[in-house]
């Protein structure tokens, strides 16, 4: 068995890890290694704690809250410098001793996500998750279906997100990720869905010439009104409906040419009306041009029907 020194805590590291006032044990053979430096670092008291405790286990009770509290602190500091190795080490020491502590573990999993043991950091995530004290970390949640989704697990990464979509977090970015999570796992958004449908039904209402039957901004029933009831947008209506038919000039020959008699539309090279007889003077030049889909009148340098977007010859 190890002989052991105890040295008590300095006044700055107890209000550092807010702790009452501690005898530590130090291995006699490693005094001189522990306190040589001008500072010692607190992660080789948890060495020697963890010998300590190794061959006297029934003095747990006395050092378990200061070890979670001292490998957490020098975990961290550790992982802040770029030893995500040594920190990593010194999380899982601390969860040795304390295995409910979710904070520990959450940074266990960031150190080893950081050195690349995915499956591992992945394992301890989900440990995280699923404690019933977790729902205070949302942020461990988004970190692992950060890496779900890099494995190509979506529909894990999917219920992950969906959990933080509970709290309605106020992110762009996190809407935006979740959106193309659904998407890449299949699942059609029930809300889109019942957009889309109504959408096709304002679509075929104003194809019959009828009103929209919703609003086109909130999808809410427009009740044969103007204005939505519950946004007050413009309710989409047909330029025409059945109801009030407009005559519609019948098709004309590209061109446009109209007989003076009768006002009959011709084609550019029309000798004589079709309609009265009338000889059209080669004098006459065309005075007006139209659509020969709808009708509409153009102006005369025009290449595409301003109405309806058909293509004037």
């Amino acid at each position: 068995m190890n002989q052991y020194v105890f040295y008590k805590l300095s006044e700055k590291m107890r209000q550092q890890l807010d702790v009452e006032d501690l005898a530590v044990p130090v291995r006699k053979e490693r005094v001189t290694e522990v306190f040589g430096a001008q500072e010692v670092a607190g992660e080789k008291f948890l060495d020697e704690l963890d010998a300590f405790l190794a061959e006297c286990p029934q003095y747990l009770g006395n050092y378990q809250e200061f070890i979670g509290r001292l490998a957490y602190f020098s975990g961290a500091q550790l992982g802040r410098d770029g030893y995500q190795e040594i920190a990593a080490h010194y999380f899982e020491l601390g969860l040795k001793y304390n295995p409910q502590n979710l904070s520990l573990r959450a940074n266990y999993a960031v150190a080893l996500q950081g050195l690349g043991r995915i499956e591992q950091a992945l394992a301890q995530y989900e440990a995280v998750i699923n404690d019933s004290d977790s729902s205070a970390m949302p942020m461990v949640w988004m970190l692992a279906a950060r890496l779900y989704e890099k494995q190509g697990n979506f529909k894990r990464c999917r219920q992950l997100l969906e959990a933080c979509a509970k709290l309605n977090p106020d992110d762009g970015k996190f809407w935006q990720f979740y959106s193309q999570v659904k998407e890449k796992s299949g699942v059609v958004d029930p809300a889109a869905e019942k957009g889309a449908e109504k959408m096709a039904m304002i679509a075929k209402a104003l194809a019959k010439g009828k009103p929209a039957p919703y609003c086109l901004f909130c999808y809410s029933p427009s009740g044969s009104q103007d204005k939505c009831p519950a946004c007050g947008q413009e309710i989409l209506k047909p330029k025409m409906t059945r109801s009030e038919p407009q005559a519609v000039p019948s098709p004309v020959p590209a061109g446009g040419l109209v007989c003076r008699q009768c006002g009959n539309r011709l084609a550019d090279s029309a000798k004589f009306c079709g309609k009265c007889g009338t000889t059209i003077a080669a004098a006459q030049a065309p005075q007006k041009k139209f659509c020969f889909s709808c009708g509409q009148e153009l102006a005369g340098d025009a290449k595409f029907c301003n109405n309806c977007g058909t293509a004037i010859e």
